[in-house]
């Protein structure tokens, strides 16, 4: 049991894997006995953070890429990140060097520059909290808002619905996954990033974006609704699930369509048709769910309509209910 920062000696190891991915952008990264990094400036600025406080042996890639999803939905580029690593007392050095490889290996390949952050072992914590602040910049003259979406705009998302949580739930219940659904797992694990889905989009010319995170793909409907002041109707039977997902769903007594699903992206736009033939060829799966419009938020589940609001993601009723399996 330990308290407290690491050694130098430790921290030292466990940053060594952490390049500079934007050297014309990032003059001095943060490091011991550097508090702060000195960034370059570059303009408009899109500033996002997000913590992954789900024990989940991936959390250094999922902080990463969620708040990369952040700004990828802003119609934005991510460029650099500061990370922080808090883990219980119980916990040990080689689990902190993982947490920041995997955050190191996303931020290569999207190239993003971890700037700085903090690792500590504390005991207000009972299980690992990884948080990432991002900032990035627009990729073209403008950003795109989740409040853009228009009345009578069609709505498309991208992938499946609960990729994020499926990972997630896989790799806490491996006793419920078969080989069937470990190919399904590879598709998943390989769509938790929405920059490709993000660049296409706007290149589209869309009215509107959102990350389809917390709250899952009805969350997702009900938030960008909201900011753009009307409501919506999603066809429930037209929103893409694996098989996987359904089984997960299905043991742990949850609807897909509420759980976490960092990797799809939801769309609003006024011609349906650019959109679709801009991810023609892409290899990624987009889906026409409904449109915005209204006074309400609604799903439409075929047999009944059922208005939504966003609740609390269905991962932590999963978390209860897989205590009695």
């Amino acid at each position: 049991m330990r308290k407290g920062k690491l050694t130098n000696e430790e921290l030292n190891s466990c940053l060594s894997v952490i390049k500079n991915n934007n050297e014309d952008l990032v003059a001095l990264k943060g490091g011991i006995g550097e508090d702060c990094a000195v960034v370059k400036g570059f303009g408009d600025m899109l500033v996002t953070s997000d913590p992954i406080t789900a024990e989940t042996e991936n959390a250094g890639e999922l902080a990463m890429r969620v708040s990369a999803n952040d700004i990828y939905s802003s119609g934005g580029i991510p460029l650099i990140a500061t990370l922080t690593v808090i883990v219980p007392p119980t916990s040990e050095t080689d689990r902190i060097a993982k947490i920041i490889s995997d955050a190191e290996r996303v931020a290569e390949e999207l190239g993003i520059t971890i700037v700085g952050g903090h690792t500590e072992f504390s005991d207000s914590v009972v299980r690992e909290i990884v948080s990432v602040t991002m900032i990035g910049k627009p990729r073209g003259k403008d950003t795109v808002s989740t409040g853009g979406g228009k009345e009578g705009d069609t709505l498309f998302m991208t992938k499946y619905a609960a990729i994020e949580g499926t990972a997630i739930l896989a790799a806490r219940h491996k006793e419920l996954i078969d080989d069937r659904d470990r190919e399904e797992l590879d598709t998943v694990n390989s769509s938790l990033s929405i920059a490709k889905d993000s660049m296409l989009a706007v290149e589209a010319g869309v009215h509107a974006m959102h990350d389809v995170t917390e709250g899952g793909v009805f969350g997702a409907v009900c938030e960008m609704a909201a900011a753009s002041g009307v409501g919506a109707l999603v066809s429930v039977k037209d929103i893409p699930v694996l098989n996987v997902t359904r089984k997960l769903a299905k043991r742990l007594k949850i609807s897909p369509m509420r759980l976490i699903s960092s990797g799809s992206l939801l769309i609003a736009t006024d011609d349906a048709d650019r959109l679709k033939e801009a991810f023609r060829g892409s290899g990624i799966l987009l889906t026409e769910i409904g449109r915005l419009g209204g006074e309400k938020t609604v799903a439409d589940h075929g047999d009944r309509l059922e208005e939504i609001s966003v609740t609390a993601d269905e991962l932590f009723t999963a978390e209860k209910e897989g205590m009695n399996l």
